[in-house]
């Protein structure tokens, strides 16, 4: 019963908010494997929780709140730089990350969901996975507040690969609060480095 119960939660979120879902960005270009889909995921049709229209619904509502964006650059570890940016620059920052929608009709196949009640956290789990390295999106995590089921915090894991880096990348975004992105770039002729960005628009009350 509890796992139904989940399901239906993201079936109605993501109905709900389908109508007001970003175009699909990127090119279609993976193809499928289908008997090797069948066997790793059962279900490929279902939709998975909307966390990416979830983040777009956040920054849309930014946009009519009094609050400016902090950013705040790291280079191993070390504060370079700190300033204010427009809400729009943040709306682009996050365009690859609200690309990487498990959604979309040509990547839903390659993405199963696993749904529960961590009592430890106090909160409803849903993860969404691939065993596809070929894609971006490698996990998300939606924690759920279990009383209210309103998005607590959202955690995304992407990597890819350029002809002169690979980089992985931990997204932690906090809703109504902030999202801090880490990335962790090995140039092929170099020194592996780490970058974070936190962007900032509110914080909680002491």
């Amino acid at each position: 019963m509890r796992a139904i119960f989940l399901l239906s939660i993201a079936t109605v979120l993501f109905a709900c908010h389908s109508k007001n879902a970003p175009a699909p960005a990127g090119p279609e270009t993976f193809t499928l494997d289908t008997a090797a889909l069948a066997e790793d995921h059962p279900d490929t049709t279902g939709p998975l929780y909307p966390f990416t229209q979830f983040i777009n619904d956040q920054l849309t509502a930014l946009d009519s709140l009094p609050l400016a964006v902090e950013m705040h650059t790291f280079m191993n570890g070390r504060k370079t730089d700190s300033t204010i940016i427009s809400k729009q620059a943040f709306k682009k920052a996050m365009e690859p990350i609200l690309a990487d929608d498990p959604n979309r009709q040509n990547l839903r196949p390659y993405y199963r969901e696993e749904s529960f009640e961590d009592l430890s956290l106090e909160a409803i789990t849903f993860t969404i996975t691939t065993k596809n390295p070929a894609l971006p999106l490698q996990e998300a995590t939606v924690l759920l507040n279990p009383k209210t089921k309103a998005v607590k915090t959202i955690i995304i894991k992407r990597q890819w690969q350029t002809p002169d880096s690979t980089a992985q990348q931990t997204i932690l975004w906090k809703a109504n609060m902030h999202c801090h992105i880490n990335s962790l770039i090995t140039p092929k002729a170099g020194k592996a480095y780490q970058r974070s960005i936190q962007y900032i628009w509110d914080r909680p009350l002491e």
